[in-house]
């Protein structure tokens, strides 16, 4: 843990690292705002996304981007009392931090992108269900054709969101849970529903180690002292900082207002499920299906390590996958 503290303490200093965020979120106005003009799809203006991030790069971190394209995939799952059949989400995002070849964290958030009408976006209720609670489901379509109970964990509260796309050319990123929490019982949530949800989502985000430690263990308290003796205090972070807060890296952000605030928290490691912490895979389907959807984008990021819940089968879908790859040996 202690290289992937010394990485992200020198990134949240250094000021070409805040210059590299700023200049992402100007390419996602751009290209949102030129979808938005030609009056396009969630679906279109997602691939915009993906063109915008594929290759950027500052220092140790490389986003790295692709849709993958096939047949819908379904999965089959009780709500309430009744089965439905629905899609997982159409985007994932996904963190990865290496050490050279070797895998130190992984995260993933699979999201759900809407487009406004208006001043609020459609939610369906038993999508948002499976986004919010992962109960066990079946593979009715595509990748998860034939897999029975099969179960994510989500410990995180953040496995599942939703990018809800709006006019000019915006996006606002929340957490499945509290898009329930917005919705109750409705159809759609407006930008009210937003604001007043906001607030209380912001005041919990910062939680963690920062927002990875409840899934390591009891050491960990005892090797994150020594890590901050050693390293942290080194680049100029107030003494004493409790829960770590200070530095703005692997904390479990559940909203982000605008653009600005998910493009920071993602090149920050902040969102989504730990699925690979210290040695150990933590949520076994969640980081099967994170490398299945690695491995059918192309991307070759660290060796080694991938679970075998979904065997060597191809990919079968549609979704956007997009990685950001902090290797914690390449210079900043």
């Amino acid at each position: 843990m202690e290289r992937i503290f010394r990485a992200t303490s020198r990134l949240a200093v250094h000021d070409g690292f805040h210059a590299f965020q700023n200049h992402l979120v100007g390419k996602f106005y751009d290209v949102l705002g030129r979808g938005y003009s030609s009056d396009e799809n969630e679906v279109a203006l997602v691939h915009r996304l993906v063109d915008a991030a594929d290759g950027e790069s500052f220092g140790p971190l490389q986003l790295r981007a692709a849709m993958l394209h096939g047949t819908r995939s379904y999965v089959e799952f009780s709500y309430l009392d009744k089965p439905v059949t629905k899609e997982l989400g159409d985007m994932a995002l996904i963190s990865i931090v290496t050490a050279g070849p070797t895998r130190l964290l992984q995260r993933i958030t699979i999201v759900q992108n809407k487009k406004s009408s208006g001043k609020s976006w459609g939610i369906d209720p038993e999508q948002l269900f499976l986004l919010k609670n992962f109960p066990p489901f079946a593979g009715n379509k595509g990748i998860f054709k034939g897999a029975r109970d099969l179960a994510f964990k989500n410990a995180s509260g953040c496995l599942g969101s939703y990018g809800l796309l709006a006019s000019p050319g915006e996006m606002i990123f929340i957490s499945a849970p509290l898009v329930a929490e917005m919705q109750r019982g409705k159809k759609s949530v407006a930008l009210a529903d937003i604001s007043v949800i906001a607030g209380a989502a912001e005041a919990s985000s910062g939680s963690g180690v920062w927002g990875v430690a409840p899934w390591l263990g009891g050491p960990l308290a005892e090797e994150l002292m020594y890590i901050w003796r050693k390293t942290v205090r080194d680049y100029g972070f107030p003494w004493p900082m409790p829960n770590f807060g200070s530095i703005p890296f692997l904390q479990n952000v559940k909203f982000g207002r605008d653009l600005y605030d998910l493009t920071r928290n993602f090149t920050q490691i902040n969102i989504g499920e730990v699925t690979f912490a210290g040695d150990h895979v933590l949520n076994a389907n969640a980081d099967g299906f994170a490398n299945l959807l690695v491995r059918s984008a192309g991307f070759e990021i660290f060796e080694g390590g991938f679970d075998n819940t979904f065997g060597d089968r191809p990919f079968e879908g549609q979704m956007a996958v997009i990685v950001a790859h902090l290797d914690v040996e390449r210079e900043g």
